[in-house]
């Protein structure tokens, strides 16, 4: 409290507010644009909860696959619970890429919507389970196999994760309708949460067929929701703007 009070003069100017230097501008919208906003962010929490049903499997499924169906590294076996570095390291080194991409991209006005970098997130994370299917077929289900295709599935997935979770989040509360912004921004945790009880909840298919196919259902699942979003692109795209010029 004491630092908040402090230093709160420096934070002000991102206080939503009608003077002309707020930099959070306020919108005024109609019931119709609120509605279009508010089914736009339910779309949106769908594809979140794929995304992290999928992506929490590195505390799961994937960890289990470390320790059981990865061969010794210049002869040493790697514990299972190492792995759990990787994503950590390919966040602190990716991003500084992501962020360049993704300029070099704004800067020929290439850039895609934030929805667009959710597609593209959610196709990586198809991409890192096909790379884990691959290895089953691979020998994983009943051999050993390289960690190098743990360490790959573990890179593109992290790369989905910088295109799709900083960005939905973004995109939440700049979307959310001004009076119910607190609570669909309560929405996209509560997906979240409902993602990281369903990554656990499917892990007893891991038990019941080959890891192969587990991993090809992430891949499916991660499919369906990039087409989820490609469908409503235009739609969702068009309701985040609903009220903006009203609104500047």
């Amino acid at each position: 409290v004491l630092i908040f009070q402090t230093f709160k003069r420096y934070i002000e100017h991102a206080e939503i507010a009608h003077h002309k230097d707020s930099m959070v501008k306020n919108v005024n919208l109609t019931k119709e644009e609120e509605k279009k906003r508010i089914f736009s962010l339910l779309i949106i929490y769908a594809i979140v909860i794929l995304f992290w049903m999928s992506f929490h499997q590195n505390g799961f499924t994937l960890t289990f696959w470390g320790r059981d169906c990865t061969k010794p590294f210049m002869g040493y076996k790697i514990p299972a619970e190492l792995f759990q570095s990787v994503n950590p390291f390919f966040v602190i080194t990716l991003t500084p890429i992501v962020v360049f991409l993704f300029k070099f991209l704004r800067q020929r006005n290439l850039e895609p919507s934030t929805p667009g970098k959710m597609i593209i997130g959610m196709l990586m994370t198809a991409t890192s389970f096909g790379i884990m299917a691959l290895a089953g077929l691979s020998g994983g289900d009943k051999g050993l196999v390289s960690v190098w295709w743990l360490v790959s599935a573990y890179a593109v997935i992290t790369f989905g994760e910088l295109c799709l979770s900083p960005m939905g989040l973004s995109f939440c509360s700049k979307v959310a309708p001004p009076r119910f912004r607190g609570l669909m921004m309560g929405g996209w945790f509560a997906a979240t949460a409902i993602g990281n009880y369903l990554s656990g909840a499917i892990e007893p298919l891991w038990d019941k067929l080959p890891h192969s196919r587990f991993f090809f259902v992430l891949v499916v699942s991660s499919l369906f929701a990039a087409l989820l979003l490609r469908i409503v692109l235009r739609w969702v795209y068009e309701a985040s703007k609903a009220g903006a010029e009203s609104g500047s």
